[in-house]
């Protein structure tokens, strides 16, 4: 996919008639390359294509199609109205999937997926039959400010159906062998079964059965450096766009404005990473009332839920709704990170995003 971004009052004078545009385009013969779809985008009108344009069909798109573009309802598009002359609601039911986008924890190191290192076949040590404690290449006890990647136990919500680039669902899961077969990591929360347990933070392999004289132990994993920060990145797959009407942050109640921060739109295309060369699409929240500033409004508190599954400190929930939904086609995504690459201090502070994915 291919997206091409021209201002809605420089190019179309305010208004635009997405589909119309789109036929438009697709019935001028000087364009061969199809056009999948048109929508907008803050100020901008997208208007994707399957392919790159050529020179002269840009020029022909820009020069001929767009200035000569007829903005007017077609009769589809024209909004029913009462004897009364007043607006009727239609209900319709949108054509696509509904998804839930999870971010990752800003407080905690272990679930910033989107900045580790992956680590394969590590030479841990060889067996004696005797010791059960070992100790990965990484995590603070061998480098301090290092952790190991925890997508196991629900840190993210759904973690376990996350895949690396290029991997397979669960590919962020440690896989520690001995003897060249793989050992079962006991269940998260429980208290027995399994044949190790992994201290995500220190790195730390702790084996039920001490492995055999001369066994061979290896593990693969991910694990987040120091010097890196949090970083949310949310984007639509190839031949889908997302259109995103709400978001949350979840907050829990011992918040700590560590560091500041910020989210922003980047079309990879265009513009510079972080959106450096754009920054009028970046928002910017310097502390809590930035935060109180933009959200739409707030629930009740959630408060604590004992045990080793509930949470400790009661939940603050802020919610966004956009009333012009954004869309995000293929070559957008939208991130959100702390200037500094500082956690924020607190047990939790997430985002959910609410989108409706539809084929373009």
């Amino acid at each position: 996919m291919n997206p091409y971004p021209y201002d809605l009052d420089t190019y179309f004078g305010s208004t635009v008639n997405e589909a119309k545009l789109r036929d438009e385009i697709n019935a001028n013969t000087n364009i061969t390359v199809h056009c999948s779809d048109v929508g907008l985008l803050g100020t901008d009108v997208v208007v994707t294509f399957l392919a790159a344009l050529a020179t002269g069909e840009q020029t022909e798109l820009e020069t001929v199609v767009i200035p000569a573009h007829d903005s007017t309802p077609t009769p589809a598009d024209t909004q029913p109205v009462s004897i009364s002359n007043k607006p009727d609601v239609q209900i319709r039911k949108p054509d696509g999937s509904r998804a839930y986008i999870f971010g990752v924890d800003f407080c905690n190191q272990k679930t910033w997926f989107n900045v580790s290192t992956n680590v394969t076949n590590e030479a841990v040590g060889t067996g004696d039959g005797a010791t059960t404690v070992f100790n990965l290449a990484h995590g603070s006890n061998a480098v301090a400010g290092e952790a190991i990647l925890d997508l196991t136990r629900g840190l993210i919500t759904d973690d376990h159906l996350m895949a690396p680039p290029g991997g397979a669902v669960g590919g962020y899961v440690p896989v520690v062998t001995v003897d060249g077969v793989t050992q079962v990591m006991r269940e998260p929360y429980e208290a027995t079964g399994g044949d190790y347990t992994l201290n995500f933070d220190t790195g730390v392999i702790t084996f039920y059965v001490a492995p055999a004289d001369t066994l061979v132990i290896t593990a693969t994993y991910y694990y987040v450096p120091v010097g890196v920060g949090p970083l949310l990145q949310a984007g639509p797959p190839a031949g889908k766009k997302w259109t995103i009407d709400k978001a949350e942050a979840q907050i829990s109640a011992d918040f700590a404005t560590d560091d500041w921060f910020t989210d922003t739109i980047v079309m990879n295309v265009f513009y510079a990473p972080y959106n450096a060369s754009d920054p009028a699409y970046e928002v910017r929240y310097y502390n809590v009332g930035n935060l109180l500033d933009y959200a739409a409004g707030s629930f009740v508190e959630y408060p604590a839920v004992a045990g080793q599954r509930g949470v400790t400190k009661p939940t603050q929930i802020f919610r966004w709704e956009y009333q012009t939904p954004i869309t995000l086609y293929p070559d957008y995504e939208l991130r959100a990170w702390t200037a500094h690459g500082r956690a924020l201090g607190a047990e939790r502070a997430t985002v959910v995003m609410y989108v409706l994915e539809e084929d373009i």
